[in-house]
């Protein structure tokens, strides 16, 4: 544990001496290449300035054509760094980090991930942090909350190795690289928090009791407070952990359900500069649905977001593509049997839409209520439609085929294989799901209401009283 504390020293000195970022367009050239990779692929590559959670405003998704037996991105980003993912046929997944400049090549070959040119190095680790987490998880039962205490040892063994391999490659990296880098990797630490809410009830009390007894030696608390700064910004990772850690800390310890204005409140007060915009716009955009008074927030948000204009205009955007009184967007969308159906066919009722996809985990548990307002309601002036944001056909009629995402009785729309790029998602700030919105008798956006399934659907049908 001696030597765990020297290198931690070590990172907490380097960390701190590491100058602020400034603003610009940047840009930088990826290459890929591999055995498998046949000339017409199509190569699906994102681009993300900021953590994918704000990627609806400031992300690029790029389809790229296998030319040669490679494929070429002239990529572009509002930041000095950026974090992408490739998608090539099979299908295989790539992650990294992009910096202005670089100019990466990205061999698939021999079901391997081998990086070189300008970028090489910093994307080489996380390969091989990658590697460092699937050597020491092999084997090892997900979400088995009889097995937290091991969970907890594995991640501080993978934040440790990983941490020795940044350690090498230091003097390799900018300034900037090392400390995003370093950023993703605290956000490790604090999976085992997320992943709590996510194993089965019956087990949690086991894990509770792991959790609350288990004694990190790495002393991460410590660093994380002595080390922030503005360049963790750009790790949605170390963002997502730091709302996990509040609450795990803040809630479950203390058997309460999330608390959004406790928890806007704490980060608020906590922290500052540009990190301070980013958990705020991170927390803002993923509450969004879940909340009948964002707005206040996004209010309260803009009087101090003065550093990033980007964050400033995330938040705005959301707020006012949430805005009651807004027109409705007017569309033209098939139904199961080819039928056209437009915004005007609803004209003089109420219209509720249910957005979900095939395979989403959360969707199913909204039929319910849905079924519940159509009994509720039934010879009232309203409309149910639900919009899947499946990119085929196929995809979609074998989803609706299941009967366990969207009633039969509701008009089921197909977003014609944009998926949700379709404008009838990007136009109310549709980019998670479920989501539900309300549509007035006079085709206006009604009030933001909480997710039915978060308090058993009391505020959508009270939301549905108020229009009815």
């Amino acid at each position: 544990m001696k030597e765990v504390a020297k290198y931690c020293l070590f990172f907490l000195i380097a960390l701190v001496l590491v100058p602020g970022v400034s603003y610009s367009i940047s840009t930088a050239l990826i290459i890929g290449k591999g055995d498998s990779l046949k000339d017409g692929d199509t190569v699906l590559i994102n681009v993300f300035s900021y953590s994918s959670r704000l990627s609806s405003s400031f992300a690029q998704t790029h389809k790229v054509l296998v030319v040669d037996g490679q494929f070429r991105l002239p990529a572009s980003f509002r930041t000095n760094i950026c974090h992408f993912t490739i998608m090539v046929p099979g299908p295989r997944l790539c992650f990294g980090l992009l910096e202005n400049g670089d100019s990466l090549v990205v061999d698939f070959s021999n079901n391997k991930l081998v990086f070189s040119g300008r970028g090489e190095v910093k994307n080489s680790f996380r390969a091989k942090c990658t590697e460092v987490s699937n050597q020491l998880w092999k084997g090892v039962k997900l979400l088995d909350g009889t097995k937290f205490k091991l969970y907890l040892e594995l991640s501080d063994s993978v934040f440790y190795r990983s941490f020795k391999l940044l350690d090498q490659i230091r003097p390799q990296l900018s300034q900037l690289a090392y400390k995003v880098m370093a950023a993703d990797l605290f956000g490790i630490i604090n999976q085992p928090y997320y992943s709590f809410k996510r194993i089965a009830i019956e087990d949690r009390p086991i894990a509770l009791n792991d959790l609350k007894r288990y004694k990190s030696g790495l002393n991460i608390d410590s660093m994380h407070d002595a080390t922030m700064d503005d360049n963790f910004s750009y790790s949605g990772e170390y963002i997502d952990g730091l709302i996990s850690r509040f609450n795990f800390d803040s809630c479950t310890l203390k058997g309460r359900s999330f608390d959004f204005p406790q928890c806007y409140t704490y980060f608020k007060e906590k922290y500052s500069g540009l990190l301070r915009e980013a958990i705020l716009a991170n927390l803002i955009v993923s509450n969004a649905r879940t909340r009948n008074d964002m707005s206040r927030f996004v209010t309260d948000a803009l009087t101090f977001f003065e550093i990033n204009p980007d964050f400033r205009t995330i938040i705005a955007d959301l707020d006012e593509k949430r805005r009651k009184g807004r027109n409705a967007f007017e569309f033209s969308l098939q139904d199961v049997t080819g039928r056209v159906w437009t915004m005007n066919d609803f004209k003089g009722k109420v219209v509720l839409i249910d957005y979900w996809y095939t395979g989403c985990p959360a969707c199913p548990r909204i039929k319910p209520y849905i079924e519940r307002y159509m009994r509720l309601y039934k010879g009232k002036e309203i409309a149910f439609i639900s919009v899947s944001c499946d990119k085929t056909k196929e995809k979609w009629l074998s989803g609706l085929s299941e009967g366990i995402y969207t009633s039969s009785e509701a008009t089921n729309l197909y977003s014609n294989g944009e998926g949700a790029k379709h404008a009838i998602f990007s136009y109310y700030g549709i980019d998670a799901f479920p989501s539900i919105i309300l549509i007035d008798s006079k085709s206006k956006l009604s009030r933001q209401f909480k997710m039915p399934d978060i308090d058993g659907g009391m505020d959508l049908e009270a939301a549905l009283n108020e229009l009815l």
